[in-house]
């Protein structure tokens, strides 16, 4: 008798014990909730909303409206200004994601908030964090792990690539590490892709919506499997041949100076990247816009035009031979796609056309570089939708009526 009524007390104890906790929890969430809630609040009163939901999660571990409440608060206040939130929002989802090891959907919320954002660094943290947490789950579930790394690898690599064609702009640094890191990311997702595609039949077990952003991001990753093949070319042409790779460097510091307009050194550059690889045609493409710039800014800042005329018609007529000549080259930077290069030397022609339209005064020979300036543009953008230089112009010519 005395045994059955310890158990039946340790019963009661226990379960009271965990009402206790169910109760502490509910507390703590609903004075979070009514601060972030409210009209107004200090950043003293804001900052004890993540101290609420912190000690709400100490007493009952799975409690998904603790994120709902942390994300709406951090969102708030950044609106606000008060950016403190964001940071304490970050630790909390990593707190909750300490205590409930295979909280897929939360992992799938910050792969999506993060990849919107193209928080790069944010990624590669995430997929150590899944690979940490490996041996926390039952077998069966390491599937959606894999999944779930593999559309951050995925969601990398289409980032990469873009971040790759802006860098080209950005000097010879920031375009290898992008190109180094492109190339590991797709050998990585590859690898994993096959895994996955050898485990086909496990994937039933994983959520719908999980298996859903699988997809979107690997066709969205591997949608130009051409393009891939030709950086990864470029990749081990870099790796093996020295000449080439000094010439993407001059060519990519070369650009960095032509942003900032120091065509001289811009000029030496481009020249030094064609002395070392003379197939690489975007640097004779940069050529020609470095001296169409300088000639441009020399007659604004002086505001003498003599000899620019003729300057222009000879950019024009180097442009023009480019385009011609290279009308099936491939572009050798990379990132840059071959669309995307003759897109550019389209748009360069058409804003040397635009200049030279200023100056000329006969009506006739206006109206036949109009119709030139126009039918490079519309090659420009369908080539590259994209084309901002294009697009400027356009709307520039648009608005002045010409």
């Amino acid at each position: 008798m005395k045994i059955k009524i310890i158990a039946l007390l340790l019963s009661v104890s226990l379960g009271g014990c965990g009402y206790y906790h169910e109760k502490m929890a509910e507390r703590y969430v609903k004075k979070a909730e009514k601060i972030s809630l409210a009209s107004e609040a200090s950043s003293e009163e804001i900052d004890s909303v993540y101290e609420y939901l912190s000690k709400a999660l100490d007493h009952k571990h799975n409690i998904p409206k603790v994120l709902e409440i942390s994300e709406r608060t951090a969102q708030a206040s950044a609106a606000g200004g008060y950016m403190k939130p964001s940071e304490m929002n970050l630790e909390l989802v990593n707190k909750y994601l300490r205590l409930n090891p295979a909280a897929w959907q939360v992992y799938l919320n910050l792969i999506s908030a993060y990849s919107i954002k193209g928080d790069l660094i944010n990624l590669e943290s995430l997929i150590t964090k899944l690979y940490s947490v490996q041996n926390k789950i039952p077998p069966e579930e390491r599937i959606t792990l894999k999944v779930l790394t593999a559309i951050c690898q995925f969601n990398l690599m289409t980032w990469l690539q873009s971040e790759g064609y802006l860098s080209v702009n950005s000097g010879a640094d920031k375009l290898l590490s992008n190109l180094n890191r492109y190339a590991d990311y797709v050998s990585r997702a590859k690898t994993i892709k096959e895994e996955i595609k050898k485990e086909e039949t496990s994937l039933a077990s994983v959520e719908r919506e999980i298996t859903y952003a699988y997809e979107i991001s690997m066709n969205e990753a591997f949608k130009d499997e051409k393009e891939i093949s030709k950086i990864l070319k470029l990749y081990e042409l870099s790796r093996q041949d020295s000449n080439y790779l000094k010439a993407v460097k001059y060519a990519a510091d070369g650009n960095a100076f032509l942003s900032k307009k120091e065509y001289s050194n811009a000029r030496i550059y481009y020249k030094a990247a064609l002395s070392n690889y003379p197939a690489l045609i975007n640097a004779k493409k940069q050529l020609i816009e470095t001296d169409f710039q300088e000639a441009m800014s020399e007659a604004l800042n002086q505001k003498n035009t003599s000899g620019l005329k003729e300057t222009l018609y000879d950019c024009y007529q180097e442009i023009n031979d480019m385009i011609q000549e290279n009308s099936s080259a491939e572009s050798a930077m990379p990132f840059v796609t071959a669309e995307k290069f003759l897109s550019e030397a389209y748009s360069l022609k058409a804003a040397i056309l635009t200049a030279l339209m200023t100056l000329e005064e006969n009506s006739a020979k206006k109206e036949r570089i109009k119709s030139q300036i126009d039918a490079a543009l519309n090659k420009a953008i369908e080539l590259y939708p994209k084309n901002k230089m294009a697009k400027d112009i356009f709307d520039r010519i648009r608005k002045d009526g010409r």
